[in-house]
Parts: structure tokens; sequence; C-alpha cells
């Protein structure tokens, strides 16, 4: 019956609807709060999934990488989610620091040899 509510509430108040079909208003809206309820066990489980998979890859993982992993193991959901999520939980991918390049530095004091090839001429 509250389905029926939810169906014809674009058409129709909801008051309308409640009062012709004989339900409470306040009933209706706790129907459809339970609902949510139902929506938010699905966010808690899919949390839990995206949580395993940044553990599982070290923390290297954004939501990206961490949303592909998860569609790879057949879990549908979207980066955008997943970043919600990992907001949400406070999950924060360790970035990789970026690469120096080393060069060697040479001591002045040191002697160095003469060049060979240059009396071979």
């Amino acid at each position: 019956m509250y389905e029926v509510i939810q169906i014809l509430t674009p058409q129709y108040p909801v008051r309308a609807l409640c009062k012709s079909l004989k339900v409470s208003f306040s009933a209706y809206y706790a129907w459809k709060r339970a609902e949510s309820h139902v929506l938010s066990a699905v966010k808690s489980t899919r949390a839990e999934q995206v949580k395993t998979v940044f553990e599982e890859h070290r923390r290297r993982y954004g939501a990206i990488r961490v949303s592909k992993e998860l569609e790879r193991q057949g879990i549908s959901i979207g980066r955008h989610q997943t970043a919600t999520l990992m907001k949400q939980q406070g999950l924060i991918a360790i970035q990789p620091k970026s690469f120096v390049p080393k060069t060697t530095q040479t001591d002045p004091d040191l002697v160095r040899s003469e060049n060979l090839l240059l009396e071979v001429s």
C-alpha cells in the first residue's frame, strides 16, 4: 500500500493519498524512513568492501583504483561514491615520494688523471 503512495506522489499530494487509502500520514513516513535504513545497510557493506580493498593494497590505492578493483571483483560502484566512502572513513592514500636524481659532487681538491688520448695524435 505504501508503494502505491510512493508511486503516485508526483501526481497527487501525499496527504490526499494517505486519506483515500486510509493510511496514517505518519505511518507512511515511518515506512519511508525504514526504507532508507535498508539503503544505509547497503552503504555500510560497501564501505567495508572499500576499506578492505584499500588495506589489501597497503593504503596505496586512491578512489579510482579502489573502484576499478571492486569492479574486477564484480561489485558495481562509481568512483565518486568510492571517494565519498573513503572520505567518510578517513582513508587517504599514501603518496609516493617524487623522484629526485642524485648527482655525484666532485671534490675539487682531487688530482685528475691526464687525458692520454690527446697524446696519441
